[in-house]
């Protein structure tokens, strides 16, 4: 895989918990990687923010892998997510992922002592070059990690021997990803997060994908074709209309697993606890009327029979 070759909409996968949240339901994440597949996503991530990388034990990652790589069958690329703030445990997992099957690796910074620049740059650099796979770094400054720069990047860039993408998400984005363009770092992959809140901004800025959470992505997936076939009015029309919705009355996770449930692809809506508390019947009513309305003007893929 090159930087050219990941284009689109890239989802960060959801972590299906069972009703006490005691357990993955693996059987819902297979059925969330076949979704993706249906909604012609271009690939999908594990372990980012919204699969609640947090509340996950080693084994669960593993195995939510090894599921996510299966159900796949070589259709969509799948990369995994290191968010260890040790270089030596991100490193280990690098290597097992890898030998797991993934197709790229991603990188959240260390949060917990944010490094210095510099330190940031040693991390991803080393951490980058302990495997032949596609790198993708995850540059989100709001939640900790240390700051970036296009100089910093272009540094980076010149010492990974591989294929490398970056996950641009300050807030907002579109000024970063603007002067990772100007820098002229080449190659590099640039894509961004966010919940796709500026999607059509960080697009004609020279952002080549777009990786909100999974749930309703065929609506992400016609707003960007629309785009990338030059009717930009159409897509900005799509995006305002999504915009105005998308936001489901709740929090980003809990909006997120209410459509999957409504999809018939998750069995329950439940994060692990402590966790933002669930939404109202009235909250849950409203996101699900707000994405029945969504459905209307796109094809969201696969509704799956129980």
């Amino acid at each position: 895989m090159k930087e050219n070759d990941l284009r689109g909409i890239v989802p960060i996968l959801q972590a299906p918990f069972n009703e006490d949240g005691t357990q993955i339901i693996y059987e819902d994440l297979e059925r969330e990687i076949e979704a993706c597949v249906l909604d012609g996503v271009s690939g999908a991530v594990l372990f980012g923010v919204a699969t609640e990388f947090y509340m996950l034990a080693d084994d669960e990652c593993i195995n939510m892998v090894k599921t996510a790589v299966k159900a796949a069958k070589g259709r969509i690329p799948i990369f995994a997510s290191i968010t260890r703030d040790s270089t030596a445990l991100a490193i280990r997992d690098a290597k097992t992922y890898r030998d797991l099957g993934v197709d790229g690796l991603m990188m959240f910074s260390p949060h917990f002592y944010k490094p210095s620049t510099k330190m940031l740059q040693d991390h991803i650099i080393e951490l980058a070059n302990s495997t032949d796979l596609p790198f993708m770094i995850q540059y989100a400054p709001q939640n900790g990690g240390g700051i970036m720069t296009a100089q910093s990047v272009k540094e980076i860039r010149e010492a990974v021997k591989g294929t490398l993408f970056i996950k641009a998400e300050p807030q907002p984005a579109g000024p970063f990803i603007t002067q990772l363009v100007e820098a002229d770092i080449k190659p590099l992959g640039i894509l961004c997060g966010n919940g796709g809140r500026y999607m059509i901004n960080i697009l004609d800025r020279g952002c080549q994908g777009i990786m909100p959470g999974c749930s309703h992505q065929k609506i992400y997936v016609d707003i960007f074709n629309l785009w990338d076939q030059g009717k930009k009015k159409e897509a900005f029309d799509l995006f305002e209309l999504m915009n105005r919705n998308q936001r489901l009355g709740i929090g980003a996770n809990a909006g997120y697993k209410e459509i999957l449930v409504e999809r018939g692809i998750f069995t329950t809506n439940v994060s692990r606890k402590p966790c933002p508390p669930p939404p109202s019947p009235e909250m849950r009513k409203k996101a699900v009327e707000e994405w029945k309305e969504l459905a209307k003007y796109t094809d969201v893929g696969c509704i799956f029979e129980r």
